[in-house]
């Protein structure tokens, strides 16, 4: 029973310490989403990805974005036609396609320029 509680809490140590080490490795990364930020394609199956942006290589390379003045509705029929080739199915095509508008490229942003106010003035 004893040696089990030492077993244990340098169990615990051990563990505290690694993620302590992984953290710290995860502060110095300048990415901070698992996923690309344009299609959802996760960045750990992405070769050429170079750990400096938060979107893949097949949507982003030095110069900016690939397909710079694609619309969502386009850019997600273009998702759906590689998603198909790689032999996902409907289900699966569907699920990720639903997520796409909510990554950081295609997010609606607030534009205070095009914005009006109306003031009500009560005399």
């Amino acid at each position: 029973m004893f040696f089990s509680l030492i077993g244990l809490i340098q169990f615990i140590k051990k563990q505290v310490f690694k993620d302590k080490i992984l953290y710290s490795e995860y502060i110095n990364l300048k990415v901070k989403h698992p996923k690309c930020q344009s299609c959802g394609m996760y960045l750990i199956d992405d070769d050429k990805f170079d750990k400096e942006s938060n979107y893949c290589s097949n949507c982003y390379n030095t110069e900016g974005f690939i397909d710079k003045d694609i619309s969502l509705s386009k850019f997600l029929e273009k998702i759906e036609e590689q998603l198909l080739l790689k032999g996902f199915k409907e289900s699966e095509i569907k699920s990720r396609l639903k997520k796409v508008p909510n990554l950081m490229r295609w997010r609606k942003k607030f534009d205070w320029e095009k914005t009006t106010f109306q003031i009500n003035q009560e005399k």
